[in-house]
């Protein structure tokens, strides 16, 4: 997939995977994978949510597009833990996708080395993501934390089971899998 099919976006994030197809060693780039699913949550809303639920998510905003908006971004942001070395490094577990973390290596976006089986347990990417976005939503929008967390539960649930304060105090107290800023 070319760059020219998501502009706006650097180098590093471009070079960012989401999945990977052992059968055909194919790749896609989770700026394709984000895109995309911000464009399903929009379609749900427009088709498929009834509306009283809408109605009822409308009035928690201040101007009632603001939901359909919100629904979008909550599902395109969904995988965005996978924006992180936690994620990424698994590349390397899958015979024939190391090359993925050399890709994001070139471009700055650095994985510890990791041993499967050993002390260390990699935090699941929804659980990341939980992290990366409150994170973002205090630091660039002054969210309280509680509030950043309640607006990001859809993201670090949606492999059905919400984090835990714990688990999510873990990532603040030792964030090598989160990642650096870049």
């Amino acid at each position: 997939m070319g760059a020219a099919e998501e502009p706006g976006f650097s180098g590093a994030a471009l070079s960012v995977w989401a999945k990977t197809n052992a059968q055909d060693g194919d790749w896609m780039r989770l700026t394709r994978h984000l895109l995309d699913s911000s464009a399903v949550g929009e379609m749900l809303w427009d088709h498929w949510l009834p509306d009283n639920l809408r109605r009822l998510l409308s009035e928690q905003f201040p101007d009632p597009g603001d939901a359909r908006i919100a629904l979008g971004f909550l599902a395109g942001i969904h995988d965005i833990g996978k924006a992180s070395p936690g994620f990424a490094v698994k590349a390397r577990l899958a015979p024939g996708f190391g090359d993925l973390v050399d890709r994001m290596a070139d471009h700055g976006l650095i994985c510890p080395a990791y041993q499967p089986g050993g002390f260390t347990k990699l935090p699941p990417h929804c659980r990341l993501g939980q992290h990366l976005a409150t994170e973002w939503l205090i630091e660039r929008y002054e969210f309280s934390r509680p509030d950043a967390i309640a607006f990001t539960i859809p993201v670090g649930m949606h492999h059905g089971v919400p984090p835990t304060s714990h688990e999510l105090q873990d990532l603040q107290r030792d964030p090598i899998w989160v990642g650096s800023p870049a």
